[in-house]
């Protein structure tokens, strides 16, 4: 059984009416505000609730790097938050104290054990009666090297910081105007990537540049810019919608997490899986191209402001100083991002 693996998380909605912290509250959620029995740790804007102390310790050093992350590319400190661990606490009770947003996660021993019971089912779908326990353990033993690796990618620094970015570009930027069966925000789903994959940790920012040094040294596109920005993620570019991808309707609790095979993955999207690793790799490399160009560390927020007021992409190339830094226009840009991206892959082999 092919145990390729994606986490695929999707902030798909804003909270609904009678879900949201009261509007303009300034309070944090604190844990010493929170009845549970589960496990709850605070950092600077929000919290962490687990079912052990590992998970949650683990979980909450990495929201609090975030945090310093978004702060520095973001001139602010992130919204109130919480993260939700293996669904240890509901999200009304974190919304009640402050949370303006929540992110259900998966800790790495749940992922574990999801991804073990689906090898276990897909035995039990096929095996003779009276052998599907001892074909189900050996079917994990078996996998258990593919679901090991596939646990460690899922859950190494800055896939959950990846999650909080989208989360919180949609609340300072675009929470009074979503829409809730899409993806992200009405942003161009580049720019709700980018404020995503800039929360990233080091070693998987590197380790897109690489892909994209590979890719680009095999095709480097003449209309790289141009393309990126009128993009629809690879998830929803044939149509799928939120409530397809995720089993269910919105619920305001945030994005749900969704594990899928790279099968699955193309069964509902109707798009190959490497596609949507290839639209994260590239936005890396515009942010990569703006910041070498210009060293312009608000252009995005001009960007989505000036999105937000109404304004179009290329308005923005033409109005603004990054964007006339980059050329003057989405094309200009394409011509400037080849000459970079050339270079840069050179660098590189």
């Amino acid at each position: 059984m092919p145990m390729i693996a994606l986490a695929l998380t999707l902030s798909l909605t804003a909270a609904p009416v009678g879900l949201r912290a009261e509007e303009g509250t300034t309070r944090k959620p604190r844990c010493d505000a929170l009845t549970t029995a589960a496990v709850c740790r605070d950092t600077p804007n929000g919290i962490v609730v687990g079912p052990n102390e590992q998970a949650v310790v683990q979980a909450a050093e990495e929201a609090a790097m975030a945090e310093t992350t978004w702060a520095a590319a973001f001139g602010a400190e992130p919204p109130a938050y919480a993260v939700v661990l293996d669904v240890a606490q509901p999200v009304d009770d974190v919304r009640a104290i402050g949370a303006l947003r929540v992110l259900p996660w998966i800790s790495t021993s749940a992922r574990r054990r999801t991804m073990e019971q689906a090898v276990r089912e897909a035995v039990t779908r096929q095996a003779p009666a009276g052998q599907v326990e001892a074909l189900g353990a050996a079917a994990v033993q078996r996998a258990a090297p593919q679901i090991e690796a596939s646990v460690a990618k899922a859950s190494q620094p800055g896939v959950m910081a990846h999650e909080l970015g989208h989360l919180w570009y949609i609340e300072t930027f675009w929470k009074d105007a979503q829409d809730g069966d899409g993806y992200g925000s009405p942003a161009p789903d580049w720019l709700d990537e980018a404020a995503a994959v800039l929360m990233e940790r080091d070693g998987l920012t590197e380790a897109r540049r690489a892909a994209f040094h590979k890719v680009w040294a095999e095709n480097p596109r003449a209309e790289a810019v141009s393309a990126l920005m009128a993009e629809v993620h690879p998830a929803f570019a044939s149509g799928a919608s939120a409530t397809a991808l995720t089993d269910g309707p919105a619920t305001g609790s945030g994005p749900r997490v969704v594990s899928m095979s790279g099968e699955e993955f193309q069964r509902r999207t109707g798009t190959d899986i490497n596609a949507a690793a290839a639209f994260y790799t590239r936005v890396r490399a515009f942010l990569d191209f703006l910041e070498t160009t210009t060293g312009d560390h608000a252009a995005l927020v001009r960007l989505t402001v000036h999105l937000r007021n109404g304004g179009t992409v290329e308005q923005w190339f033409a109005q603004d100083p990054a964007g006339r830094q980059m050329g003057g226009s989405t094309s200009a840009a394409d011509q400037a991002f080849k000459v970079w991206a050339d270079a840069k892959t050179a660098a590189a082999t």
